[in-house]
């Protein structure tokens, strides 16, 4: 259960940092 919550914990934040990046470029591009 513990490891579940972890994955979950990585992959929300891995998933944050993802949609920053893509506004980061979008911003670069326009």
């Amino acid at each position: 259960m513990n490891i579940f919550i972890e994955i979950h914990r990585i992959f929300l934040f891995m998933k944050r940092n993802l949609f920053t990046w893509h506004i980061g470029t979008d911003a670069m591009f326009f």
